[in-house]
């Protein structure tokens, strides 16, 4: 009697030992909670295009970070294409400019965001204040126009960089799929004049906060 006892706790020790090492052979189970997908965030490059612009750079890329979720680089040296100027104009042919830009990327997903402080001109525009090549992925933003001296007023590096991020950041709307938008508050509204810059807010309109197709800081907005 006292044998059959003893077999059988020795072998209820023996399953109790197995099952104890099969839990701890099994791989741990995740909680549904612990589920995270790492998401890669593109890098965007801030660049000035020449002298005047280097100071504008660095607040640029400060006031952008509050506002959208990129990985702010900085380092690539570039400058104004020879061939993107025209003389006959005194301006310098936007899409060109785009075209270099596009060489300087290390991957499709990089954003370059170029700044210079000539004055730009398209095709079917005589000035613009920036253009963006949303399948390129980069943009060009000229203070030139922005100056308040430029209109025979004082000069106001406040109000410079206050239109300079307006510009900025609707040329990013571009690149993340934006279009131009009607609501003259919204930084989406294309400004044609200085007056409809000024008048401009440097935020999305809740319906272009809806399209917008990048993580943003809404609550900086």
């Amino acid at each position: 009697m006292f044998t059959l006892v003893w077999q059988l706790l020795v072998t209820f020790l023996l399953i109790v030992l197995a099952v104890l090492v099969l839990q701890l052979l099994r791989p741990p189970k995740r909680r549904a909670d612990e589920k995270k997908v790492t998401v890669m965030r593109n890098k965007l490059y801030t660049v000035p295009l020449d002298e005047p612009s280097r100071f504008l750079v660095d607040y640029l890329m400060a006031k952008l970070t509050s506002k959208f979720d990129y990985k702010f680089q900085s380092g690539l040296v570039a400058r104004l294409p020879e061939e993107a100027f025209s003389p006959t104009r005194g301006q310098f042919f936007c899409s060109v400019i785009l075209n270099k830009l596009q060489l300087l990327k290390g991957n499709d997903a990089e954003i370059i965001l170029a700044v210079t402080d000539e004055d730009l001109f398209l095709t079917t525009d005589s000035f613009v204040f920036g253009h963006a090549d949303p399948l390129g992925r980069v943009a060009v933003v000229s203070s030139h126009r922005l100056h308040p001296e430029f209109y025979g007023l004082p000069q106001s590096n406040r109000i410079l960089k206050e239109r300079l991020v307006k510009v900025a950041i609707h040329q990013l709307g571009h690149i993340n799929g934006l279009s131009n938008c009607d609501n003259p508050d919204c930084v989406m509204f294309k400004a044609t004049s200085i007056t409809e810059m000024d008048d401009r807010q440097d935020g999305f309109c809740p319906r272009c906060l809806m399209e917008l197709a990048i993580p943003s800081k809404v609550g900086k907005l």
